[in-house]
């Protein structure tokens, strides 16, 4: 683990910086492609612990939404639409 280096990879991957290009980490595919099952999520965000894949990557989907898990302080769909509109 180096600080600085994964500092550096987070604002990349933000979107800031002087590079050009619009890079955006898109946590929920990232997650379906490559924890599929959601464990590691739920290994990590306890509240979300005996959900379906669904609902691990996208808990506020879930109704109710599991006891403990705070909702998104954004409205997930309005920040996709803004990233593929290219504002």
């Amino acid at each position: 683990y180096e600080p600085s280096a994964n500092f550096g990879n987070w604002l990349y991957f933000s979107g800031l910086g002087c590079d050009p290009k619009r890079r955006h980490f898109r946590s929920v595919s990232q997650g379906e492609r490559w924890d599929p099952e959601g464990s590691y999520i739920q290994r990590c965000v306890h509240p979300l612990v005996g959900l379906g894949p669904l609902h691990t990557h996208r808990p506020w989907l879930a109704n109710p939404v599991p006891p403990g898990y705070t909702l998104p302080c954004v409205d997930v769909q309005s920040q996709i639409k803004w990233v593929w509109r290219g504002e």
